[in-house]
């Protein structure tokens, strides 16, 4: 699964102004260079990033390395856990529609282009369509990693809802 088809995967009619990710690990050079620029040519300009902190961490170092790319319209949120942070979820949020995909790749362009990686995607249009609980159900686990930050975050979570 690449990062196109998913984004191919959003309806022609919906629009979305949010996402939150949710990633094990996170690779800030194909997010920045790939990821980020497909969303934002979907109109999704709100993004958010939760990721292990420990990866995260991680993550800083190969970025110092490999790319002075730093998150400037993006948020990435640290989940510190005792074990780790390992859901793969990809939400996107419109005034009219919902899109969920939940599967097995990271972040990375590994994970999300040369690895054999699995993702189901929900969508819905309306409250009464049967995948709404289940993608609301997504959504509100991602919301529940968040709730308690401080900083831009807060605000961005503010023009999703």
């Amino acid at each position: 699964m690449n990062i196109q088809k998913i984004i191919d995967d959003i309806p022609k009619k919906a629009k979305f102004h949010s996402c939150i990710i949710s990633s094990f690990s996170f690779d800030f050079h194909f997010f920045d260079l790939v990821a980020r620029r497909q969303l934002r040519q979907k109109g999704i300009q709100n993004v958010i990033v939760l990721c292990d902190a420990r990866m995260l961490d991680d993550s800083f170092g190969q970025l110092s390395r490999v790319s002075d790319s730093r998150p400037r319209d993006y948020t990435i949120v640290p989940i510190y856990s005792r074990t780790c942070f390992h859901p793969k979820l990809f939400a996107m949020i419109g005034e009219d529609h919902l899109m969920l995909h939940v599967g097995s790749g990271n972040l990375t362009a590994n994970g999300f282009g040369k690895n054999h990686e699995m993702f189901s995607t929900l969508t819905c249009s309306s409250v009464q369509d049967p995948q709404y609980p289940v993608i609301v159900n997504g959504i509100n686990y991602l919301y529940s990693k968040i709730k308690g930050s401080k900083g831009f975050v807060t605000q961005q979570l503010n023009w999703i809802k």
